[in-house]
């Protein structure tokens, strides 16, 4: 089984507004072969990206899932990551949390999260 990192994105308070971003990592790391679960105000910054770099090069990880906004524009951005932390791009997982969660279930923040 591989061993995977998930990368929580706050989105500023776009997602961590509605979403209960420490709930939902305590479940994660909850599951097994997760190996990392890292949340950042903005992944998509240099500092969430650099961030990000370095946790992927020092734990073995092999996988990457990212829980954050839309991958039509984030995608690169992310596969590049991985690129540079020495993982093959298509390893990753995006999961638009933003917009299927958060933004559908704005006044409702047990179900978004």
């Amino acid at each position: 089984m591989g061993r995977v990192a998930v990368f929580l994105c706050h989105c500023g308070t776009n997602i961590a507004g509605v979403i209960d971003i420490q709930r939902v990592a305590e479940e994660i790391r909850k599951i097994s072969g997760v190996a990392i679960v890292q949340d950042s105000r903005f992944l998509c910054s240099t500092d969430g990206i650099e961030s990000m770099v370095d946790s992927i090069r020092s734990s073995g990880v092999d996988r990457v899932v990212v829980a954050a906004c839309s991958f039509r524009t984030h995608e690169p951005l992310f596969q590049n990551a991985l690129r540079r932390a020495g993982l093959n791009p298509y390893l990753l997982e995006l999961v638009n949390v933003r917009e299927l969660c958060s933004w559908v279930h704005e006044k409702e923040r047990e179900k978004a999260t």
